[in-house]
């Protein structure tokens, strides 16, 4: 038995008492993905039960030919966008009520008798509609056919098929430009002009979905790649037809509908399809007609320009053999895909080679609408709702006057938060982005099962929501914000060592803290930040020391981190780190790094000398953040041997000569200025150093082994107590 709580409804689609078959408004329901009724007590429990996610089994007044689940609660047709041509095949009027719904047409062999009543419930059959409608998807098959654009004795045309083809809302606008459009229209002629007679031409391949049934006369095909070909072809059509007064595409202008740009590209094609006459103004947004000029203009250059009184071109060939040519003598590979979205994209990106690459964005764009749409329910306004999100990131971007973030970012840090949120393996974290939600949603689409994502797939609760991209978006910007209105002096340092510490992925924690904490004050929020922080700078410092590589038993520790702040509570992260670091503070392992030989290892030497530079720099009450960060970060800057190598005046013994005490930050120009010369000569260039380490140093008279032991007690010394921080937490 199917767990499933929706309700499963019979609907009838014969519109009238009559009883007559032909009186179906079937065709009216597949081509608006809409379901309505109008017939007295039926019509008022349709308005008043059907919900969002209830499915249907359609009839034809004698056999269910197809199934349908609601995506959205039942509403008065007035209410629900239908196509013009529609609303003459029945009463639009308030009275009539339906519900918008994802059709999918039964194979004859998965199709039954059943003619009783226009609309009611039908547990009858309950698990074996479900089951017709969720594993549709399983059904997977693809062709590829030749095709010309008019039939042929060879070939079929794309265009004799009584098929609409509609550029899908996730699909790019038109955006041929005159390159583009002037080289097909060059091969075009060259094809044509061949030297002995005109010369058959390939043009690509196209990839078009399963052909949509309407009725017998009709059918529906969107295009997956092919668009700006089979635009332009409609655009030289239209421009045949006004330059060269010709009939002959009269019945082939209206097959093209694209919903790109909710809406705007389809009133652009239906204005450039009613104009009559090219205007003189060439400053146009409608890219059809932009092209069209561009085409009209070519071809009458390649004619040497000649027109009559009228300013209709002279032509050097007969129009009626150039449009046989175009119409069946150019050839595409056509590739029809009976697939979900997820996999046709997948079949497209295999095959797509001379078309723009689907970046990150633009998969999490298409398959995030396929979810919505087939797995949330939501109807096709749900693509409109994605693409909000994208214009968010660009207008908050523009808003600032520069790039504060992309998509890919946002998606980054929203896989942490699903990560962490539905309990996901620990391994998920260190995942590319592009990697992780390809593999979640070819899970959650049934497309295929990966390792790792089981865990999702059977739970309930799993959810993609474009309400927490949102949040993702303003606590990005308000990172920004923080980072150059807000941020202390510690947390400026914690950060940047973090940076360059062996684990600079986790500082994007922060992310997660503002996304968690996004209802409470912002300086309290700002307050908790920089214990977070602080507590993570002085980890993973003291790991990287003691490590020449990142260990994986900080990954474990870090992941688990994450889920905790947002699946348990701060308080609790807070805690967790601060043992870790009491655990790792008083070993005998950390204290003989800080006080051995500490320039085997580049990362470790940069990350103990900046600590102490830095130290140095607040002990001298310097607290201004951006002159401390301009100092240690923006700062080219050598590791300075104060007691160098080559000076033979004292003999000092090799680990002291590496160690903390003989090691200080010091300009770049500065220390390749002074290279190796003994400590008496290298203090008129420490003078012009502007670190406090250094001027600290020029007090002293000499440089030698006690001077470096004594320094390197002090160092060790300052460092553990910067380390044990935590204590002024409660600790």
């Amino acid at each position: 038995m199917i767990e499933n709580m929706a309700n499963v409804w019979k609907v009838a689609s014969r519109w009238g008492d009559d009883g007559n078959i032909e009186n179906s408004i079937l065709s009216v329901f597949r081509r608006n993905n809409v379901i309505f009724i109008g017939k007295d007590k039926a019509t008022e429990r349709f308005y008043r039960d059907v919900k969002q996610g209830d499915y249907f089994a359609i009839t034809d007044g004698i056999t269910v030919v197809a199934v349908a689940k609601a995506l959205d609660d039942a509403k008065k047709i007035t209410e629900i966008k239908i196509a013009e041509k529609d609303k003459e095949r029945f009463a639009y009027e308030d009275w009539v009520v339906g519900v918008k719904v994802r059709i999918i047409d039964l194979l004859e062999k998965d199709r039954f008798k059943y003619c009783r009543g226009t609309f009611h419930e039908m547990n009858m059959y309950r698990d074996k509609i479900i089951n017709y409608y969720e594993n549709q998807d399983e059904n997977f098959n693809i062709q590829s056919y030749t095709y010309t654009l008019f039939k042929t004795d060879k070939t079929d045309g794309i265009l004799d098929r009584n098929t609409n083809y509609i550029v899908p809302i996730y699909q790019r606008p038109y955006s041929w430009k005159e390159e583009q459009v002037e080289q097909l229209i060059n091969d075009i002629f060259t094809g044509f002009w061949s030297e002995d007679k005109p010369q058959p031409i390939f043009i690509g391949t196209m990839q078009l979905s399963e052909r949509k049934y309407i009725d017998d006369k009709e059918y529906e095909q969107y295009i997956i790649d092919g668009q700006q070909r089979l635009s332009t072809f409609l655009i030289l059509f239209k421009v045949l037809k006004i330059r060269y007064n010709t009939n002959k595409f009269d019945s082939y202008l209206n097959w093209l509908e694209t919903r790109v740009n909710n809406g705007e590209q389809d009133e652009y094609l239906k204005k450039f399809l009613d104009c009559e006459i090219f205007p003189v103004n060439k400053e146009i947004q409608n890219p059809y007609l932009k092209n069209a000029l561009i085409i009209d203009s070519f071809i009458c250059q390649i004619n040497n320009d000649k027109v009559d009184e009228n300013g209709k071109a002279i032509l050097l060939f007969r129009i009626d053999d150039f449009i046989k040519f175009i119409t069946e003598k150019i050839y595409f590979v056509v590739i029809e895909t009976y697939a979900g979205l997820s996999k046709t994209i997948k079949i497209f990106n295999t095959i797509n080679t001379t078309g723009l690459d689907l970046n990150c964005g633009d998969l999490f764009k298409i398959r995030m609408y396929e979810y919505l749409t087939d797995i949330k329910g939501y109807s096709e306004d749900a693509f409109n709702k994605i693409s909000e999100i994208y214009e968010l990131i660009d207008k908050s971007n523009k808003k600032l006057n520069k790039e504060i973030t992309n998509i890919q970012d946002i998606l980054s840090i929203y896989k942490d938060y699903l990560i962490a949120k539905f309990d996901m393996p620990n391994v998920l974290f260190q995942f590319g982005t592009e990697t992780f939600f390809d593999r979640l949603f070819d899970t959650i689409l049934k497309v295929k099962d990966w390792d790792h994502f089981g865990k999702i797939k059977d739970n309930k609760d799993f959810s993609l929501n474009l309400e927490e991209i949102k949040h993702i978006i303003i606590v990005r910007f308000e990172w920004n914000d923080y980072k150059e209105n807000y941020i202390s002096c510690e947390n400026m340092f914690s950060l940047n060592l973090i940076w360059i510490s062996r684990y600079s992925q986790y500082w994007k924690l922060t992310y997660l803290l503002f996304l968690k904490q996004k209802d409470i004050s912002k300086d309290e929020r700002y307050k908790n930040l920089e214990k977070l922080m602080s507590l993570l700078n002085r980890i993973f410092f003291v790991y990287s020391i003691i490590y020449a590589k990142a260990i994986g038993d900080i990954h474990t520790f870090m992941a688990n981190i994450m889920k905790t702040l947002i699946m348990e509570s701060f308080d609790k992260v807070i805690n967790n780190l601060t043992n870790k670091l009491n655990t790792n503070l008083y070993n005998k392992e950390l204290l003989n790094v800080l006080n051995g030989y500490i320039t085997e290892n580049a990362k470790k030497k940069n990350l103990i000398c900046l600590l102490s530079a830095y130290l140095d720099e607040i002990g001298n009450n310097t607290n201004n953040i951006k002159e401390i960060q301009e100092k240690l970060f923006n700062t080219s800057f050598d590791i300075e041997h104060i007691h160098a190598y080559a000076d033979e005046t004292k003999n000092i013994e090799n680990d002291l000569q590496n160690s903390i005490g003989n090691l200080v930050l010091l300009e770049y120009n500065i220390n390749r200025s002074i290279q190796d010369a003994p400590f008496s000569d290298k203090k008129e260039s420490y003078n012009k150093s502007k670190y406090a380490s250094v001027l600290k140093i020029l007090r002293k008279n000499d440089w030698g082994e006690d001077e470096i032991k004594q320094r390197r007690k002090e160092e060790v010394e300052k460092i553990m107590k910067y380390l044990e921080w935590f204590k002024k937490i409660g600790q």
